[in-house]
């Protein structure tokens, strides 16, 4: 009875938390391998970071008695975890940026063994998909899926040359 109002309270007080638009912050949680976190619970998380560093701000403030120090502290805390999530985010961003880079030649070579024998950009990247992992497979992994799904094979190509992190891969 009383969770739906208070995530609608909270989404909202999360928009000053977080207050980049949520596609760009869609954009963001998917580069940074965060599929299954949507933006309201994102705010949500984030905002309850910023109150909980607050809080622990203020209450360190309060054992210590002093009322300037007291609001010093909980601005630090309400800083510091209003930035911590995304902070999380342009690291996971960063790590997964490197793994494709890392990844990206090996991949590249045994597309190019799979199309040199004769399969089709498509099939030839569900060879790879289905044999392999990381972070490079699991971005061919959704173009595969988009094609699944009726986006056309370059449509597919040129949405995931879009939203990976790593500009080399989108080549």
């Amino acid at each position: 009875l009383f969770l739906p109002p208070i995530r609608a309270f909270a989404a909202r007080v999360g928009r000053l938390v977080e207050s980049r638009s949520d596609e760009h912050l869609l954009l963001k949680l998917r580069q940074a391998g965060f599929h299954d976190l949507t933006t309201e619970e994102y705010r949500i998380r984030a905002l309850g970071q910023a109150a909980l560093f607050t809080v622990a701000g203020a209450t360190v403030g309060i054992a210590l008695r002093s009322p300037p120090l007291t609001l010093l502290l909980a601005l630090c805390g309400l800083l510091y975890g209003a930035t911590r999530w995304k902070g999380r985010i342009d690291r996971a961003i960063a790590d997964r940026r490197d793994r494709l880079r890392l990844e990206l030649y090996t991949v590249n070579q045994l597309l190019a063994i799979h199309l040199r024998t004769g399969a089709g950009p498509v099939q030839a990247t569900q060879r790879i998909v289905d044999r392999g992992t990381g972070a490079m497979v699991e971005e061919l992994d959704a173009v595969l899926t988009w094609v699944r799904s009726g986006v056309s094979e370059p449509d597919a190509f040129r949405r995931a040359a879009e939203l990976t992190p790593e500009p080399n891969a989108a080549r």
